[in-house]
């Protein structure tokens, strides 16, 4: 487990190092629930960037602290952020006080003139077909 931890520590570093020279960057999300029916939330760039365990509720309020400690552990900053992709499920996509709109709102604190592309993948559907 130790190498485990050590190999994690150095690819976010790596990441870390890179993200001060971002443009911009967008994440890919996806929550789902484990063998234990624990609910995982999986934060993507390219590649996996992030699991979070998500312990009780999976508000739109709960992923929107995990995905904020994630950007903050990577170094990655919200101005930065230019778009995120979802499943499409209610408490990622939620107008009201779905993940997005906390996600939109943060920016929209930092820069009111920039507005985050939010895109629907479709990827878990055509599966199940």
């Amino acid at each position: 487990m130790r190498r485990i931890g050590d190999i994690t520590r150095n690819l976010e570093l790596q990441l870390q190092h890179r993200a001060v020279n971002f443009d911009f960057f967008s994440l890919a999300l996806d929550e789902s629930c484990d063998v234990c029916d624990t609910a995982q939330l999986l934060i993507f760039m390219e590649k996996l960037a992030a699991m979070q365990s998500m312990k009780g509720t999976t508000t739109g309020n709960d992923l929107f602290m995990e995905v904020n400690a994630c950007l903050d552990t990577l170094g990655l900053k919200w101005d930065k952020l230019a778009g995120v992709t979802t499943d499409g499920c209610p408490n990622l996509t939620g107008k009201n006080v779905g993940l997005f709109k906390r996600m939109q709102d943060k920016v929209t604190e930092i820069d009111p003139e920039q507005k985050l592309v939010f895109l629907h993948c479709i990827i878990h559907q055509e599966v199940l077909c």
